[in-house]
């Protein structure tokens, strides 16, 4: 199969039903980071050429602040959850196979602020996207707007 979305679609059904996550192996110690998605790739894995999500993360804050983080989740077989329930921790409505595929071909995710917990294992979960408030080049009164 040359297309990675086919075996989520094969196994969506029993997907959607399971809750885990698993997949870092970074080596940002375990705690709780606010974290920015910086890409989302469909790729092959390089040894069982697997198909797979892979996620790059940018911590924001604390001293690990502009470090990136890589996470994979798969794309097949009885694990194709876990792309799922990270998919859906971001906030988009992502509740089909078709859903995932948009947001990833379209970039969807690139720029969304999560809090992120990584585990003593180094397991990557995306516990909830954060509300970020961005600058805008809107005038701030009325009287800032210039005349024509």
């Amino acid at each position: 199969m040359t297309d990675p979305f086919e075996y989520i679609e094969k196994n969506f059904a029993e997907a959607k039903g399971k809750v885990s996550n698993s997949g870092s192996y970074e080596d940002l110690p375990e705690g709780k980071y606010q974290m920015v998605i910086k890409d989302v790739v469909a790729e092959q894995s390089k040894a069982k050429q697997k198909w797979q999500l892979k996620w790059t993360f940018e911590v924001m804050t604390n001293q690990y602040s502009g470090r990136k983080h890589f996470t994979r989740t798969p794309l097949e077989g009885d694990y194709a959850h876990i792309s799922l329930n990270t998919a859906a921790g971001t906030g988009l409505n992502i509740t089909t196979s078709t859903d995932l595929r948009e947001a990833v071909n379209g970039e969807k995710f690139t720029g969304i602020v999560v809090n992120v917990s990584i585990s003593a294992k180094g397991n990557t979960f995306i516990d909830k996207p954060i509300e970020v408030v961005k600058e805008t080049s809107k005038p701030a009164a009325e009287e800032d707007i210039p005349w024509d």
